[in-house]
């Protein structure tokens, strides 16, 4: 194991088979490991979509890590489905991920979070969404 638990801009900390104090433990035959946890610094970004037809979470980590959860099938997240997503869903979802992390004020974040994100924002006088 690399002594030097360390990545540019997270937070890494090494693991062994004795941190864990509840099941399922980590086997002793597995050895420390090196873990860096994203969220303490906005290394990644999620779109969390629920309606009617869809229950899921899509992440893109800055490690280039991009994960999608069908949570109805899987509740607690264990099985990350990425490889059976369609190429063009998952273009769309990267699209509409960076429109949510550069948009603007409620109206313009408001209308990429719609079902008309794919459309372009016209800001209106009243704020509406277009």
């Amino acid at each position: 194991m690399n002594a030097n638990c360390t990545i540019p801009q997270m937070n890494c900390f090494v693991h062994s088979p004795h941190h864990w104090r509840t099941p399922p433990f980590w086997p002793e035959r597995y050895g420390q490991f090196c873990f860096c946890q994203n969220s303490n610094n906005n290394t990644y970004w999620c779109i969390r979509t629920v309606n009617s037809t869809h229950n899921f979470l899509y992440c893109e980590f800055i490690t280039e890590f991009i994960s999608y959860y069908d949570i109805n099938a899987d509740p607690y997240q264990l099985h990350n489905i990425i490889w059976s997503i369609p190429l063009g869903v998952l273009e769309q979802l990267s699209r509409q991920l960076e429109l949510l992390r550069t948009c603007h004020g409620y109206a313009q974040c408001e209308h990429y979070s719609s079902s008309v994100w794919y459309l372009p924002f016209i800001e209106s006088d009243d704020n509406s969404i277009n």
